[in-house]
């Protein structure tokens, strides 16, 4: 796993086409869709956003007041990651989302990183 800090606001929001849904969270709502589909989002109004495909996420967030993100990619070094489906309120759809592990001193195994991963039909 690879991640970077985004700070510049200007590059927030930049290449957002690339990742294939959108979970906005509004003042008012939460939304969540395909990318293609992005429209009448009123940015002013969003306090935290994940945009994410199978491999990467792109996480926008509020820190005092001034909004952020964060990418985080796959990369081809292997690591001990768990991969949960969880059912959505109208039940018909799952969202997965991905968790990377690593072990503390003691050899307890924690959650280092959560990421979105994709949305999955249920069958």
């Amino acid at each position: 796993m690879k991640y970077k800090k985004i700070s510049d606001t200007a590059g927030l929001f930049a290449n957002i086409d690339e990742y294939e849904y959108a979970l906005i969270y509004l003042l008012s709502e939460i939304r969540l869709l395909k990318v293609c589909e992005l429209t009448d989002i009123n940015w002013d109004e969003c306090y935290e956003a994940r945009f994410f495909s199978q491999n990467k996420e792109r996480h926008v967030f509020t820190i005092d007041g001034v909004l952020q993100a964060i990418d985080v990619e796959d990369d081809d070094i292997e690591e001990n990651i768990v991969i949960k489906k969880y059912e959505l309120n109208k039940g018909d759809k799952y969202l997965i989302v991905q968790e990377y592990l690593e072990y503390d001193e003691d050899g307890q195994v924690k959650v280092k990183l959560t990421r979105l991963r994709g949305v999955e039909n249920r069958r």
